[in-house]
């Protein structure tokens, strides 16, 4: 890695957008990365470096493409970066089952990075997140056809990061990339698609207060989560059940708002009109044949 300051603006962000988008490749190792961490007095060594390219094909992010630079105290798969929003990786923090800090990079505005620190959280609570904005963020930030190196500068003065990020952080990472496209549905096609029908079962079984029947057709991680909020917010089973029948009763209209599904092999995301500049979706997973609600 070279320590040289050499920017990544003018012809140097050309060549690398250029360059992201030329290849399909895929790298397998966990990349290599000098750097830590220091969160309310403790310092925590980053052992793996990973980056996702994510195309933004839904149309749901503020940035096309979007790369997420994901810097870890171990490995994950990088599974782990895929999906629209509120990733797999950030549940694993959640959960204590990772610990570092994910950034979001526009490759056309690299010095305006969102950083998300992935720290375990109390149920209900959001993880730290602060967007870096400063002049020059980077020493260097060279994104090739399978891997991304970056060295960023010591940060410790600039209001940016809270501090989090320790002087002279080094990675070199493979790049991933979303699945493809199997599938882009539209209208009446959409409406009448696998991942609808199964979002119509689900929420007819919200509506009815069948609390079996939604953890039947939920992923795994879904069911996690109900569990986590119903212990959090101190909810038997009766006044779970009443919030569902509430929360599905509203979802039939949500269900009449769907104009777009997009299918990525077994993820897909069904894409809802709301009428306004809100972007809303709903994210399903396909387990074993079954198209089941990942949310």
């Amino acid at each position: 890695m070279s320590g040289k300051r050499g920017g990544v603006g003018g012809l140097g962000l050309a060549l690398c957008a250029a360059s992201i988008m030329s290849t399909s490749s895929q790298a397998i190792d966990s990349g290599r990365i000098e750097g830590s961490l220091s969160v309310d007095g403790e310092t925590l060594e980053l052992n793996h470096s990973y980056v996702l390219l994510h195309d933004n094909a839904e149309g749901l992010l503020g940035s096309t493409p979007e790369l997420r630079i994901c810097l870890t105290d171990r490995e994950i798969d990088n599974e782990a970066l895929r999906g629209v929003a509120f990733l797999p990786v950030e549940h694993m923090a959640r959960r204590g089952e990772v610990r570092g800090i994910l950034m979001t990079v526009d490759p056309a505005r690299p010095n305006e990075v969102s950083t998300t620190l992935l720290f375990p959280a109390e149920p209900g609570h959001a993880l730290m997140a602060t967007t870096l904005a400063d002049k020059e963020l980077w020493i260097e930030l060279g994104v090739g056809d399978l891997r991304v190196v970056g060295h960023m500068p010591d940060l410790s003065e600039a209001e940016v990061a809270l501090g989090w990020i320790d002087p002279g952080l080094r990675f070199d990472a493979p790049l991933f990339r979303e699945r493809e496209i199997t599938a882009d549905l539209e209208g009446k096609e959409a409406l009448a698609s696998p991942p609808v029908e199964a979002l119509r079962d689900r929420t007819a079984a919200m509506a009815r207060g069948d609390i079996e029947a939604v953890r039947g057709l939920s992923t795994t991680e879904s069911v996690g989560r109900m569990e986590a909020f119903q212990k959090a917010q101190g909810l038997d089973e009766s006044s779970l059940k009443e919030m569902m029948k509430g929360a599905g009763e509203m979802g039939y209209a949500v269900l009449e708002m769907i104009r777009r599904v997009v299918v990525r092999e077994d993820h897909a995301v069904v894409i809802f009109e709301t009428g306004d500049d809100t972007k809303q979706w709903a994210t399903l997973h396909k387990v074993d044949g079954v198209w089941k609600s990942a949310d």
